[in-house]
């Protein structure tokens, strides 16, 4: 039954405001000055993940910017989905002062939800759009890695899965602020007004959220396990692509808290593991878009090479670039050892002697400017061995070679 509040003066609103969000149960006493709370492990999660986040972001930078010196359109993807998470993460801070994480809702007062209100809603909609900008870049990163220019399976699942996030996350934000008419109905519980139940839209956003990060597990593995290479290098790649797991195992609890929040009567003591798992599912989105391009940019710079030969560890002489030069070299060397090799036929008692009509330098640098190549020899050339040693010579000669080899 919905209560009108246009009626209440200035007054009745203040004193209304003053009042417990939720009626205490039976032996509980609302504290309003001093909840109960777990603030200090609050803080400690949302200082973890965005320490994370900046380390990952830090290392793609230096790895983009400094060795490379390639910047991508993935990297404003990147950039923007970091803005949001910077968003995201000013909203989650300010409800440590007020109300608090792990507070009971009888122990704050409906004027304090109403800043909360607004906070959750604003984190809401940065979330929403965090994740599908960090998934759209990931996507576009694999892109440039697994299709290799072609047209195939992958590359129709990508860009399948980047129009449905960009599509999906366009339609969160909306419904999100459409969930009330007018939208501040939603903190301002006194505005007249008309509202739909926003849980059912987080529970679906966070549904979604799961499956997609899901596929994004499991689409490079297929790619991966194809590959030429070793089973042990397959391995490798394929763990540092299967990072995404730790975003799935977020986005499942995240998932279950959403479901446990909406159905709560307490429901401000159930806000904070939401929070937390979406933080840690978002610190996990960019750990995925940020990690497995490290490995190739510290091999390609030669930070890898250096690192092992401070550490004193063996290393390969070479690099990929000489080993490319190297084999066009042989490729080269072989191409011209085929060329030498067919220009010479093998003389039978069958062969047809030919002659060239001209005896000129021109025919014996070209032997075939004017002349048909058929089978057949064009020119002979007859070499005569004299030997006018002497017995003696020969006995001297012979003398001298083995005095030499004595």
């Amino acid at each position: 039954m919905s209560v009108d509040y246009s009626q209440l003066t200035a007054a009745q609103l203040d004193a209304l405001l003053a009042m417990p969000a939720m009626a205490p149960p039976a032996g509980e006493v609302s504290n309003f000055v001093d909840p109960p709370n777990q603030n200090g492990m609050a803080v400690a999660v949302m200082v973890v993940c965005i320490t994370a986040v900046v380390l990952c972001l830090a290392v793609r930078a230096y790895a983009r910017i400094i060795l490379l010196k390639r910047v991508q359109v993935q990297e404003y993807l990147i950039l923007t989905a970091f803005g949001c998470f910077i968003g995201w993460s000013y909203c989650t801070l300010s409800l440590v002062p007020s109300p608090g994480y792990y507070v009971h809702t009888w122990n704050v007062t409906l004027r304090q939800t109403v800043e909360m209100g607004y906070l959750v809603h604003l984190a809401g909609v940065f979330y929403s759009v965090c994740l599908p900008l960090l998934k759209t870049s990931i996507m576009v990163e694999w892109l440039g890695i697994f299709d290799g220019g072609k047209r195939n399976w992958f590359f129709w699942v990508c860009w399948v899965m980047i129009g449905i996030q960009i599509a999906f996350g366009v339609a969160v934000v909306i419904a999100l602020n459409l969930a009330c008419i007018p939208t501040k109905k939603k903190w301002e519980f006194w505005v007249p007004g008309k509202c739909i139940n926003a849980h059912n839209i987080e529970t679906t956003s966070a549904t979604f959220q799961l499956v997609s990060d899901c596929i994004v597990l499991i689409l490079p593995q297929k790619i991966i396990w194809g590959l030429q290479m070793s089973w042990k290098k397959r391995l490798g790649v394929s763990v540092i692509f299967s990072l995404g797991v730790l975003a799935c195992i977020s986005a499942a609890f995240r998932l279950a808290v959403t479901v446990i929040y909406a159905d709560a009567a307490d429901a401000i003591y159930q806000i904070g593991p939401v929070c937390f798992w979406a933080y840690a599912e978002m610190t996990c989105g960019f750990i995925v878009v940020c990690v497995p391009c490290v490995p190739k940019i510290l091999l390609e710079s030669g930070v890898w090479r250096k690192v092992k030969k401070g550490l004193g560890m063996s290393v390969t002489a070479g690099t990929a670039a000489n080993t490319k030069n190297q084999t066009g070299a042989s490729a080269m060397r072989s191409k011209n050892m085929r060329s030498v090799n067919n220009s010479y036929l093998e003389i039978d008692d069958d062969t047809e002697l030919k002659t060239l009509g001209s005896e000129s330098t021109e025919h014996l640098r070209d032997p075939y400017a004017n002349t048909k190549l058929e089978k057949g020899i064009i020119r002979t050339t007859q070499v005569t061995q004299n030997s006018d040693l002497s017995s003696s010579d020969e006995t001297m000669y012979d003398h001298r070679i083995q005095k030499q080899w004595k």
